[in-house]
């Protein structure tokens, strides 16, 4: 079985998460917006599938695998709701006047949204892929290098980097880091370079689309608009857009071939 040993990186991501999201989040709990909540804990339960899926099939529990697999089928358009619901608290703060979220959040809008298309993209593809093993590991394996920007940003120490403010900083810094993962993972593995290759590239050009189009008026009104949806009306659309996408994928898997 392919990737034998990443369980202990998926378990380090557990005290890293913890760390990263405990000034803002995790040591406030009972006083955190619901879109906070929804959020969190829907990707909380995609990190922890992986995991359980990693686990299962390593220990031969094939037919086990494949049933928690199914759960893709909730958890991936729970957790595009989610998205976007914690998309549109982040613009009500930005439009309130918020010291963070008014100057950045509307980046940190854009660079969700793409990774929320990204994860639906690579677990789309693990499942049309779920008869090539390496194709579909790299490929379920590769939506965790996209939680590692906003980790490893918060991480982060303030950096002073001429021209660029510290969040700009510390984000790109991110950024780059996953890329670099990525493509040493791709060198690793090369029967799975082709997912983790296409994860560099994503890191690339969301970090491009962020620091250009994120801070343009156009893409500002646009998100500032999310507050004038509904906010269950909100998360219907994601449940439908994450659900379609998958169910599109299920049933005719790609045929065995060469991962390159």
């Amino acid at each position: 079985m392919p990737f034998r040993h990443a369980g202990w990186a998926l378990l380090l991501l557990v005290p890293m998460i913890a760390v990263a999201f405990w000034p803002q989040y995790i040591h406030d709990l009972p006083h955190a917006a619901f879109a906070l909540h929804a959020h969190g804990l829907t990707a909380a339960l995609w990190i922890a599938l992986v995991f359980f899926q990693h686990w299962s099939i390593h220990q031969r529990r094939n037919a086990l695998h494949r049933t928690a697999g199914l759960a893709v089928f909730a958890v991936v358009p729970l957790f595009t709701a989610g998205a976007l619901l914690a998309m549109q608290s982040m613009a009500a703060k930005a439009l309130a006047g918020h010291p963070f979220y008014a100057p950045f959040g509307a980046m940190l809008g854009l660079d969700d949204a793409i990774a929320s298309i990204a994860l639906l993209f690579f677990v789309r593809t693990a499942l049309l892929d779920r008869r090539q093993v390496w194709l579909h590991a790299g490929y379920m394996l590769s939506t965790l290098l996209l939680v590692l920007p906003p980790i490893v940003t918060r991480l982060l120490p303030p950096m002073a980097v001429p021209g660029l403010s510290p969040f700009d900083a510390a984000y790109l810094t991110a950024e780059l880091s996953a890329g670099v993962v990525a493509v040493l993972l791709a060198l690793a593995n090369p029967d799975s370079r082709r997912p983790f290759l296409t994860v560099a590239a994503i890191t690339v050009a969301q970090a491009a689309l962020v620091e250009s189009f994120g801070r343009s008026a156009a893409w500002t009104e646009a998100f500032a608009a999310l507050t004038r949806i509904p906010a269950a009306a909100l998360a219907a659309i994601g449940i439908l857009a994450g659900a379609a996408s998958l169910w599109s994928a299920w049933p005719k898997p790609r045929a065995a071939m060469r991962a390159a």
